[in-house]
Order: structure tokens, then C-alpha cells, then sequence
């Protein structure tokens, strides 16, 4: 779904294999602002915008992944995505700092809404519940 809406799109089912997934593709080790290529001169390293996380996943769940991800510094948009309906945890995604989190089943409409926020850099705080950024419910009400 993701790629057909334009994204480049990398799958890993385990959030245990993202930190040496981010090592081996040189995210880890990108340059600083205003230098360019890698550090052995080769090509360009990869650069994450968004990261998709379910949040039941083996190993690593993904509120320590985003936990992690902060620890990291990896300046990328962090999007939770959720079966659960519980108010407790809907609340709690925002606060382990997820800037939005997408309710299962959610289709291209959301997903589409997420990838232009992001491509805009409006996704920058807790703004997404079920596919509605919190601005459209106040601009819809």
C-alpha cells in the first residue's frame, strides 16, 4: 500500500533487527548537516523520513522501538499502528513518542494523509488517532 502511494518502503518483522538494520544501511552513521556521502566516499546513506511500527511485534514492541529510535537521535517521523481500542493506550502511544498513531483496519486514505503530513512537516507531535489529525477534528467539528 505504501509504495503504491509514492514511499520507498523497507519491511523487517522484528524490532529487534532495527538497530543493526540502521547500522548496516549507514542511518546510524549519517553525515553531519551540510556534508555529503559517507564516511569510506561512497554512495549516499540511506535517510528514514517515517518509521511504521506495529505495536505488538516480536522482540523489540513498538513503544521501546520508539523509545529507542529517540535514544538514537534519528531525527524520523514515528507512526504507531494498533488494533487496540482502549483509551488508556491510545493515550499512552503519543506519550512514548509516537507523532501519530493509525487504528487497524486503516486504508490508503490514512495512510495517504500520514505520508503528505510527513512530506510536509506537519507530523511533528502527537496529532493522529484512527486516521484523523487532531486539527482536522477541530476544523470538522
Amino acid at each position: 500500500m505504501l509504495r503504491r502511494l509514492g514511499a520507498e518502503v523497507q519491511t523487517l518483522s522484528d524490532g529487534d533487527k532495527v538497530e543493526s538494520w540502521l547500522e548496516r544501511h549507514g542511518v546510524l552513521s549519517q553525515p553531519a548537516a551540510g556534508e555529503h556521502g559517507s564516511a569510506d566516499g561512497g554512495h549516499e546513506e540511506m535517510r528514514l523520513d517515517l518509521v511504521l511500527s506495529d505495536v505488538l511485534m516480536p522482540g523489540l514492541d513498538g513503544e521501546r522501538l520508539c523509545h529507542r529510535m529517540a535514544e538514537l537521535g534519528l531525527p524520523c517521523a514515528m507512526v504507531a499502528a494498533t488494533g487496540t481500542t482502549t483509551a488508556e493506550t491510545l493515550e499512552r502511544l503519543p506519550e512514548a513518542g509516537f507523532a501519530a498513531v493509525l487504528r487497524k483496519p486503516y486504508g490508503p486514505r490514512q495512510l495517504k494523509r500520514v505520508l503528505e503530513a510527513v512530506r510536509s512537516g506537519r507530523l511533528q507531535s502527537p496529532a493522529v488517532v484512527a486516521g484523523w489529525f487532531a486539527q482536522d477534528r477541530h476544523n470538522q467539528a
